[in-house]
């Protein structure tokens, strides 16, 4: 039996057993009825008790061998239970009997009394995990809920790394924690929760924590903490209930009401603040830019005054510069940022204005060798040939061998394929020979597509071969070679 199978308890163990030898019985019995003992009680196991560590394929796989073929018979027989045969002090055999389910709930339970039903005394509890993403951002958060007062006992927000699974699991020992010595049920929606107390959370503690693979469990402490809790109350039940019901149902409203508090959790908690450093706009304090009489013409075009002191200024307020002051701000924030050319002139603008801004850009990040290695631009790859398009179906063909597994006397297969329509012809051969590329040529293509003007191949013997190529050159027909086990060139 596989790991995974290994780790279940013995009677879910038995199940599968019996339908591996079950399946090997029938390579030999053939059609022939089987009748099979086994000391457990396999139709008694699969149906109330497998559902809880089997996939769905996996039990109807199951069924479909062990419950559905009328020829085979299920048997429980006490006697072939080794234990029968184990005396007891005074040599005595006793009649012992073996109760597969309550086996199966002593090997997965963490405490004896632990139930799946409703208690009719003590709290009753509503416990939802959420997770979920809204605007990019993750929300998390958990709830325990009074179910028969409907008041929240505990809500809070969990770390934004935790999944859901790992939520419900956080829910589910804190309710626990809160019915330290009293008597209670936990009711949750939570498939994974419900089956780490009631199926698989004993068994894991078996392991030493560890997966079928040998690995770790990813909640392996949180585990650990909810198996603690569980032995805090009294007495106590855990019950699973389906999510998202509606009607007025105890359940369906204690469910939902746990589910609304626990998102309304993660989204109370506030944003936290990004800090990041954004760099320092130079200045040009002293400087006044001087211009041509040809720029200043334009200047006044765009709407730009010249103030008392020699500077011109936008209509928004923005002090222009030339190129020459104008370069010192890109070459100061390129050599700190390393940003590109619209990242330099996006924050240039905020402050100046510059005719040519961005031709300096481009300039100051072009010189800069250490972006030059860091943002290597691939290199234009050259265009892939090709070949001219043939004028009609069988103009110009491709051939090639290809090896097989041996039918008969039959071993290859010359495949000849047409440029232009993409037919493939395929014939078998007994050898990979160049007598063979003509035989098929000269009786098969050519009478049935006429003449060839072009043919392609790779260059392995048997396209090479002098009787091929002069045969060919006797036809007038081209015959093109390219790189074998080449698929670009193929």
């Amino acid at each position: 039996m596989d790991p995974v199978i290994r780790g279940w308890p013995v009677g879910v163990q038995a199940v599968a057993a019996t339908a591996i030898l079950v399946q090997e019985s029938r390579k030999r019995t053939c059609v022939g009825a089987l009748v099979v003992s086994t000391p457990h009680q396999v139709r008694a196991i699969l149906h109330q008790k497998a559902g809880r560590w089997l996939t769905d394929s996996r039990v109807l796989k199951y069924e479909a061998i062990l419950m559905e073929k009328p020829d085979l018979t299920l048997t429980t027989d006490p006697n072939l239970n080794p234990a029968q045969f184990v005396a007891n002090e005074r040599g005595e055999q006793e009649d012992l009997e073996h109760y597969c389910m309550d086996v199966i709930d002593l090997q997965t339970k963490i405490r004896p009394d632990l139930l799946e039903a409703p208690l009719e005394e003590g709290e009753h509890l509503f416990i939802d995990g959420s997770s979920r993403v809204i605007k990019g951002k993750r929300q998390n958060g958990y709830a325990v809920i009074d179910g028969r007062e409907k008041v929240v006992l505990e809500v809070g927000s969990l770390p934004k790394h935790w999944s859901a699974q790992t939520c419900e699991l956080y829910a589910l020992k804190q309710a626990l924690c809160l019915l330290d010595g009293k008597i209670g049920t936990v009711y949750t929606d939570s498939k994974y929760a419900f089956g780490v107390e009631q199926t698989f959370g004993k068994i894991w503690l078996e392991r030493g924590l560890m997966t079928s693979k040998g690995k770790g469990l990813v909640h392996e402490d949180l585990i650990k903490e909810v198996m603690q809790a569980l032995m805090l109350p009294t007495e106590i039940a855990v019950v699973h209930v389906d999510g998202h019901q509606k009607g007025g149902s105890f359940g369906a409203v204690g469910n939902n009401l746990a589910d609304m508090e626990a998102k309304e959790a993660g989204a109370e908690e506030e944003d936290e603040e990004i800090k990041y450093l954004t760099p320092t706009l130079p200045g040009v304090k002293g400087h006044i830019p001087v211009f041509e009489e040809r720029e200043k013409e334009e200047l006044k075009r765009i709407g730009a005054n010249e103030d008392e002191s020699g500077k011109w200024i936008l209509p928004d307020g923005r002090q222009i510069l030339n190129k020459t002051l104008a370069r010192e701000i890109p070459n100061t924030l390129h050599d700190s940022t390393h940003w590109g050319i619209q990242a330099l002139v996006d924050l240039f603008v905020k402050k100046y204005g510059c005719m040519g801004i961005y031709t300096v850009a481009k300039q100051v990040t072009e010189k800069c060798m250490i972006c030059k290695k860091i943002n290597r631009q691939a290199s234009r790859q050259k265009a892939q040939g090709g070949r001219p398009p043939a004028l009609r179906p069988f103009q110009c063909i491709q051939v090639d061998y290809s090896e097989l597994p041996p039918s008969g006397r039959m071993r290859y297969l010359l495949v000849i394929v047409d440029h232009l329509t993409g037919w493939g012809e395929a014939f078998p051969t007994r050898a990979a020979t160049a007598r063979m590329v003509i035989k098929i040529i000269l009786e098969q293509i050519i009478p049935r597509y006429g003449m060839i003007s072009k043919v392609d191949s790779d260059s392995r013997s048997h396209f090479t071969a002098e009787v091929l190529q002069g045969v060919m050159q006797a036809l007038n027909i081209q015959w093109d070679r390219h790189t074998p086990w080449h698929p670009s060139s193929n």
